[in-house]
């Protein structure tokens, strides 16, 4: 049976390509289970299209340098085009394409009697700017602080950077296991996986079992060579030989795969110990290196305490609530007069009266980490200075409803003060002695107020921020934050994670990642009170944004937290009251039952903890300054004489961006030259002469016309010849083809010599023929150009 099957099928192949998928799947398992932010789903895609590109490659007569230089450049577009999310805007400018081309031709004989369109590739390459700048401003961002120890955790830099390495040494891997050396292959990949488990101290697993598939496939792979040379040389055998052999070598390499488990722990587990002591616990203010790669470290023991813990809160979130139009509490600010009536011009402030927040998510609802008890007396500061960019707003709240009376004191902002004796839940303190320029505000954590009292005067300080200030915010975060308002269960599923990173992997800024999620949820998903409770033992984000795809602001908010924490955003939830119905003439706002609501705050390092509300149906926050457009810019049609205008640009500025697209194919094409021009020189002259005369008939074949039976050398370049001479001819192409033709004769002939004579060409010949060739090559591309024009215009010239 095996023999029959060793000699119908490529053996090789089919072990080769089960190595390949098991290697990419179990590389792709343990960096989804060890990057921060990402799961499996995000690996085994770039796993096994690297797999792919590498094997494919290996199996082709493919110059080594020019085959890796394909796969690095293919892997990264690759990644940033799934990435950044081009896929979209690239097929609508390969749509737009064939029709600006045409266009361009008739623009070139008569601008004014055929302007051009270019309102849909405009768009396309506009998203394609918009979007890529957004991504690698992100990563050029990140790189510098890589081991500063507030620096943020980005998972879609993360994912991009494993998904790059991932790729190269799959890729690695293909190609060397498409040509027999399944050790060299093997070895990046046991080498990343081993420092990655090494760093982050899990089970080993895996990296047993690519150990274990690596020797197989090295004792298969000899065997199979074996086998072969038997039959080249007619050797005669047993065919129980090949079940035994077959059978040895599955049992070999997993004894010494299990000796590879057992004996190295002893000797070298003190080295190991001390490799992981630097790798994971880091000096003072930096942090460790797998904390700095983005992944997972060991848990540690400790949470934040206090004295005096209060009870924990917990809000499960369930079906649509029935809210009344009872009124709980009546609330003044003194912004408007009494006495007033409605108009248009007079618009009450919008506040939104918050209670409590809290800051762990359980996938069904929400609780709060143990908090510390301090009894305040009345009118005094919680905080002891007013910073900048704060002001401050006076409430006088009346509680009308007993349910709600003597527990929590609703504000608005930030609670400085209460004119009666209250006590606050703090999970951290504001600090006594701050530092001059402190941000004690942001740094301060407050669960929520209490009081007795059933009439109270609230002091509270209300940012005044805009989305300059909240765009120009760093993203050094202090470990508190870090630990605790980025925390998510492990049981959140891998494609709420997935959609988080693809909805902000294009924003350059955290304000702009939360102000995505935030638009996101409310356009896509639509506000209702009647949905039933969720299932049982089911995600709460998962079920609303993928199933259930509507729902309250319980919901929105949720969704919006877990998904700023899945990108490295710190952000926590808020309940209290919105809004409520103005009285004018009493200039008092009534709230009510149906009132009640939820949001999100974010956390911004200079300026503290800002409102999103993700709620659709509710007003959204207005920031003091423009913010960013929802959607990519996009031209709109007219002449290219005209102001067309780019979301407020105007045909200036993208007139720079052409001029910056320039620059930059001219650079990939000295890049490409002076890499054609080293390979070419390092290689043999033979060789080199093959790859450039390749190249040469590859570009004039539509030059010289439709291939003919049998056609020789000579005679191929005696058809470019006569194109070139034809239209050399013309005095306005002279002084750019007429030199076609002698570099066209130079490098037949350097050609048919290194083919045909013992007299190979030297090093100095093959670096003429170069330059010669690198020349040659835009003259023929002109042709090629002039091909499609009618000759009628070329000789009318």
């Amino acid at each position: 049976m095996i023999l029959s099957t060793l000699r119908r099928m490529p053996f090789q192949h089919v072990t080769a390509i089960a190595f390949l998928v098991i290697t990419a799947i179990l590389l792709s398992s343990a960096l989804g289970g060890l990057v921060r932010g990402a799961k499996v789903s995000a690996f085994i895609p770039v796993g096994l299209a690297g797999a792919l590109v590498g094997w494919a490659l290996g199996n082709r007569r493919v110059n080594g340098w020019l085959a890796w230089g394909g796969m690095i450049v293919l892997g990264f577009t690759f990644l940033w085009v799934t990435t950044a999310q081009l896929t979209a805007p690239f097929l609508q400018l390969l749509q737009a394409l064939p029709n600006v081309v045409y266009q361009s031709f008739f623009w070139f004989w008569d601008p004014q009697s055929n302007p051009l369109d270019l309102s849909l590739a405009g768009s396309a390459w506009s998203n394609i700017v918009t979007q890529s700048s957004g991504l690698w401003g992100r990563v050029v961002q990140w790189l510098p602080n890589i081991q500063n120890a507030s620096n943020r955790y980005d998972p879609v830099v993360y994912v991009l950077m494993w998904s790059f390495a991932l790729w190269l040494v799959i890729a690695w891997e293909g190609w060397f296991v498409s040509r027999g050396s399944v050790l060299t292959a093997s070895m990046p990949s046991l080498i990343l996986l081993g420092e990655v488990l090494y760093l982050t101290n899990p089970d080993i697993g895996s990296l047993w079992v690519m150990l274990w598939i690596t020797l197989l496939l090295m004792g298969l792979t000899h065997f199979r060579l074996t086998f072969i040379s038997w039959m080249k040389r007619s050797v005669d055998y047993a065919e129980i030989i090949l079940d035994t052999t077959i059978s040895i070598v599955v049992v070999i390499s997993m004894v010494l795969a299990a000796l590879a488990w057992f004996i190295p722990s002893i000797p070298i587990q003190e080295i190991v110990d001390e490799i992981r002591s630097h790798s994971v616990e880091p000096k003072p203010g930096t942090k460790s290196l797998a904390d700095s790669l983005g992944l997972k470290l060991p848990p540690k023991g400790g949470r934040r305490t206090g004295r005096n813990t209060a009870a924990i809160l917990r809000h499960v979130i369930g079906g649509g609530p029935e809210l009344s139009r009872e009124l709980v509490m009546t609330i003044s600010t003194g912004e408007l007069p009494p006495g007033q009536t409605f108009s248009p011009s007079l618009i009450p402030p919008y506040h939104r009266w918050r209670s409590y927040t809290l800051d762990r998510y359980i996938g069904s609802g929400w609780s709060n980490t143990p908090v510390e008890e301090l009894r305040y007396e009345s009118d005094v500061q919680v905080f002891a200075s007013i910073p900048e960019r704060y002001r401050t707003l006076r409430q006088s709240v009346r509680m009308e409803d007993a349910a709600t009376a003597n527990a929590n004191i609703y504000w608005d902002g930030i609670l400085q003060s209460v004119n009666q004796p209250f006590e606050v839940s703090w999970r951290v303190k504001p600090e006594t002695n701050p530092p001059v320029n402190a941000n004690l505000l942001g740094k301060a954590d407050m669960l929520g107020a209490f009081s007795v009292e059933e009439f109270y005067q609230v002091t509270s300080l209300i940012p005044i921020v805009d989305a300059k200030k909240l765009r120009e915010s760093s993203s050094r975060y202090s470990d508190e934050i870090r630990s605790y308002y980025l925390l998510l269960p492990e049981g959140v599923p891998d494609r709420v994670l997935t959609l988080a990173r693809e909805i902000t992997a294009t924003a350059p800024t955290p304000y702009d990642e939360a102000q995505a999620i935030e638009k996101y949820l409310r356009k896509n998903y639509p506000y209702t009170l009647d949905i039933p409770p969720p299932p049982t033992n089911r995600d709460v984000v998962d079920y609303f944004l993928f199933d259930l795809k509507k729902g309250f602001c319980d919901y929105y908010a949720t969704a919006m937290v877990v998904m700023a924490r899945a990108v490295g955003l710190p952000a926590r939830m808020v309940f209290g009251y919105a809004g409520g119905a103005y009285d004018f003439n009493a200039a008092e706002y009534k709230i009510v039952r149906a009132d009640a609501h939820a949001w999100v705050e974010v956390y911004f390092p200079e300026v503290g903890w800002v409102e999103f509300d993700p709620t659709a149906g509710r007003p959204a926050i207005e920031r003091s300054t423009e913010e960013a457009p929802e959607t990519g810019p996009y031209f709109q049609p007219g002449n290219l004489g005209d102001l067309v205008t780019l979301n407020g640009r105007s045909a200036t500025e993208f007139g720079l961006w052409g001029v910056l697209i320039v620059i930059g194919f001219a650079i990939l094409v000295t890049l490409f030259q002076l890499g054609e021009f080293w390979l070419l020189t390092h290689i043999s002259p033979i060789r080199a002469m093959r790859m450039i005369y390749r190249g040469l008939f590859f570009v004039g074949r539509k030059v010289a016309g439709s291939n003919i039976a049998g056609e020789t050398t000579d005679e191929f370049a005696a058809l470019v010849r006569s194109r070139l001479q034809y239209l050399s001819d013309k005095e306005w192409l002279y002084k750019s083809l007429s030199p076609a033709i002698p570099e066209l004769d130079k490098l037949t002939d350097l050609y048919l010599r290194a083919i045909y004579t013992q007299r190979p060409p030297t090093k100095d010949e093959v670096r003429t023929a170069l330059h010669a060739w690198q020349a040659l090559r835009w003259r023929l591309l002109l042709a090629n150009l002039l091909a499609f024009i009618p000759q009628s215009k070329i000789v009318n010239q």
